[in-house]
């Protein structure tokens, strides 16, 4: 089945079904996408024999936006068993503007069919063209810096496109080498690029005792990926993004737990570990915004940390976004009109973008060749359109390929998409590029005021809601993240101690570990306890010592009751204590106070008892809105005597 219109996209399959006829594979294909008007062309048959040796007649026909069909070619052709062939079919003229549609038939069935573009030599500005891939890994090490999972790894110097190449990240980077003229967008992950670091300057050792030194083979590749990246970067071929440190769902963070500190603060680390990977002299402008989990909040932590767009998704962002809107084929400013901050948006072609990401079960190389083609058509479709000003996909850099039920048949349809987008770019069909190009040389021109609060998969349940744990998890979290703010908030400024916590928590509320499919409690709970256990020793340090009635206690008389607060932390402590009588009237029953660091602090209330026999005091520590510690004690009462 050849898909042209728009709409969802199943999971699985391709976009062009494999074409057998008598056990014979054969597809027909144009040299070129789009030729202008008397450029050269030629129809090309693909074809393998899976069987015993035949003898073929191969027949193409063409026709024309006029309606009228010719044939083009008519040749006899013998197969050998195993053999494959290439059949090429001139194309003697070029001369009509249109839609031209390919027929191949063998011994007179048809057997596949295909279509390609004649555009005008008229000069027009090409639009900018790139594919995001969000090449990204988990921080996958546990605190003390030994592996747990592989991927960041394997997906290197594994052999899972064998025979075509090895890992996904080190066959995006040779490609690059080999098509210097093909551009791109790389958003390399910094929890991806801090692992590939830390191999090549100690080496990497796993959970299980496996260790590779940096001069291993292994590592080597490793430093050469990261090499490729750099020199691509350096030439312009490439931009690459940046993004917080961990894969986190920012904007869901923004809205749901109001933790802007977290966020920025990790897109902040996150930067800094990029500029590390490629150099002082890099300043990465464009971000990445993880399961493109979006909030307006995140345009003033984007703007402070100095980062000037991102891409978004055509879908579940633009459609509902309210603003100045022409087509999602163009940037847009998104202002935050609480702040004033501003920051480009661009939107990714979602059909094509999950076209790539999903329909590539591809079963043999001409299977993968054909769906190459009809992509890269459909690519010019989209890219004619006197609309578009810029045409973005952008997808997963590496699942693509390594979830595929034929992962070498992805880097060989790779290989092939890559030569006729460079094709398209020759044509002036489009023109390819990157962000930051698009950035510099394609102006805004439309301003949105909102955009929804989302993910590119239309809500946040894939990391809260689908597995039944998460809901505890998630308020661990945020009990832990109240309990630092407290903790911060008491003693007006960060610590070594909070610096720790707010490191475990990145680690613990990475998504990857979240997605529903591949929900890692344990790796959760590895950091998320070294969060909690931290944050709770320090809140365990402020504790009222004793409550203490130090004078005589006589119904309806005044008296004093003493209560210490101890703090042991090495910062000073601001907090609210209150004294509370059950059987007793408190004067003044609330007291502000600073206790310096490892020392206590007593103040006396005083009380008038308004029953005899018993009486309740309760010592109330606060910190904000938190409770700290609380006292509750006995006390006697005498009698009044008259």
């Amino acid at each position: 089945m050849v898909v042209y219109a728009r709409g969802k996209i199943s999971m699985g399959g391709s976009l062009v079904d494999q074409r057998l006829m008598e056990s014979v594979e054969a597809y027909v294909i144009a040299l070129k996408p789009v030729v202008r008007v008397g450029g050269e062309q030629k129809a090309q048959v693909i074809m393998s024999n899976g069987g015993s040796a035949k003898s073929l007649v191969i027949r193409v026909v063409v026709e024309k936006p006029s309606g009228s069909i010719s044939a083009i070619c008519s040749i006899s052709k013998s197969l050998a068993e195993g053999e494959s062939a290439v059949v090429d079919c001139p194309v003697d003229a070029v001369d009509e503007v249109g839609v031209y549609r390919l027929k191949a038939l063998i011994n007179d069935e048809v057997v596949d069919e295909a279509e390609y573009l004649v555009i005008s030599s008229d000069l027009r500005k090409s639009p900018y063209f790139t594919i995001v891939w969000h090449n990204h890994q988990a921080p996958n090490y546990m605190p003390n810096w030994r592996i747990h999972s592989p991927w960041a790894y394997v997906y290197v110097w594994g052999g899972y496109l064998a025979p075509y190449g090895y890992g996904p990240y080190h066959y995006h980077a040779k490609l690059l080498d080999l098509k210097k003229s093909f551009k791109s967008t790389y958003n390399l992950s910094p929890s991806l690029l801090a692992q590939w670091l830390m191999a090549v300057e100690r080496g990497v050792e796993y959970l299980s005792g496996e260790q590779y030194d940096p001069e291993s083979f292994n590592v080597r590749m490793v430093s050469e990926t990261l090499t490729l990246y750099r020199e691509a970067l350096v030439r312009s071929q490439i931009d690459v993004l940046t993004s917080v440190y961990a894969h986190t769902i920012a904007g869901y963070l923004l809205d749901w737990l109001k933790a802007s500190d977290i966020v920025s603060e990790e897109l902040s680390y996150g930067k800094s570990v990029t500029v590390k990977a490629f150099g002082p002299g890099y300043v990465p402008l464009g971000a990445w915004t993880p399961e493109m989990c979006f909030s307006m909040g995140l345009v003033p932590i984007y703007a402070s940390s100095g980062i000037e767009y991102t891409v978004l998704d055509e879908e579940y962002h633009f459609n509902a976004s309210i603003g100045d809107k022409g087509t999602y084929r163009e940037p847009y400013i998104a202002l935050n009109t609480i702040t004033g901050d501003h920051l480009v948006v661009f939107f990714r072609d979602t059909e094509l973008s999950n076209t790539l990401s999903f329909k590539n079960d591809f079963l043999t190389e001409l299977h993968a060749w054909r769906n190459a083609y009809q992509f890269s058509y459909i690519v010019a479709r989209r890219a004619l359109d006197p609309l578009t000003k810029v045409l973005v996909l952008a997808l997963d850099g590496e699942n693509w390929m390594v979830f595929s039920r034929n992962p070498p048949l992805t880097a060989y349809f790779l290989d092939k998409l890559t030569d006729y987008l460079v094709t398209l770019n020759s044509e002036g069909v489009l023109k390819l590029s990157n962000l930051r190009e698009m950035f510099e040389e394609v102006p805004c021109r439309r301003v949105l005021k909102y955009i929804p609060t989302n993910s590119w998969l239309g809500s946040s349940r894939k990391w809260r809601g689908e597995k039944e744990g998460h809901e505890g998890y998630w308020l661990r979290v945020a009990k832990t993240y109240r309990a630092l703010k407290v903790y911060e908030e008491a003693i007006g400024a960060r610590s070594d101690e909070s610096t720790k916590v707010r490191w475990a928590l990145w680690h613990a509320l990475d998504s990857d570990y979240w997605w529903a499919e591949f929900w890692s409690p344990p790796i959760i709970d590895v950091w998320l306890r070294e969060a909690e256990s931290t944050v709770t020793s320090l809140l365990h340090k402020i504790s009222i010592t004793s409550v203490e009635a130090k004078t005589p206690l006589t119904e309806g008389a005044l008296s004093e009751v003493e209560v210490v607060v101890g703090n042991k932390l090495s910062n000073a402590v601001k907090l609210k204590l209150s004294l509370v009588g059950l059987g007793a009237e408190v004067v003044n029953q609330v007291s502000y106070i600073k206790i310096e660091p490892y020392s206590s602090l007593s103040l006396r209330y005083s009380v008038r008892p308004v029953t005899w026999g018993r009486v309740v005091f309760i010592a109330i520590a606060q910190l904000d809105d938190f409770i700290a510690d609380v006292r509750v004690v006995e006390a006697c009462v005498n009698p009044r005597i008259t």
